[in-house]
């Protein structure tokens, strides 16, 4: 059997002839594998001749969920359901990812808010942060990743809530994005 790197340009020309075409070996000779659609990928296929076969980019199963300006209207100990974010994924586990920029306009020792995410009005274990303020009307921004399963029927959700913040308590933007990573 002939390598690829004992042939010559001579014996590659005529293989190929439109553009982004490649050479395969499948095993015995060298064999031309015509350009794929356009966004499609190479996969690994033993099934097909060469060993390989041109297959759409598996669509990502992953939600992304911009808010932006939620006021804290009361000085709430219970939290407020950011109802943007409220959605009941697939069976399956999930990377859940949030940020959220947040600033409140007077600062005082003891003011923070709480954020967190949420199952069926139950926080996630690990999801929840004191998010403090250090300057008043500074914004800054927070970034979780938790990996959470749901089973299907959950109504998930970010929630907030405040400790003394009163009514200064602002989240500017924000967002989920929920990527299924398997079934379970």
């Amino acid at each position: 059997m002939t390598t690829l790197r004992e042939l010559t340009v001579q014996d590659l020309y005529g293989i190929t002839s439109n553009l982004g075409d490649l050479i395969i070996s499948d095993g015995i000779k060298n064999s031309k594998l015509p350009v794929g659609t356009d966004t499609y990928i190479l996969t690994a296929d033993s099934t097909q001749p060469l060993g390989i076969t041109w297959q759409a980019v598996p669509s990502a199963n992953h939600t992304i969920t911009n808010f932006t300006t939620l006021p804290l209207s009361t000085n709430s100990i219970t939290p407020i359901i950011i109802s943007d974010t409220t959605q009941t994924p697939a069976k399956g586990q999930y990377l859940c990812i949030y940020q959220v920029g947040y600033y409140l306009s007077k600062v005082q020792q003891g003011r923070y808010l709480n954020i967190g995410l949420y199952s069926n009005n139950i926080l996630f274990s690990g999801t929840e942060e004191n998010l403090n303020v250090i300057t008043a009307s500074q914004t800054l921004y927070y970034t979780n990743a938790s990996i959470i399963t749901f089973s299907g029927t959950d109504v998930f959700n970010l929630q907030y809530y405040s400790s003394n913040a009163d009514t200064s308590a602002t989240i500017t933007s924000g967002n989920v994005v929920m990527l299924r990573i398997t079934d379970v």
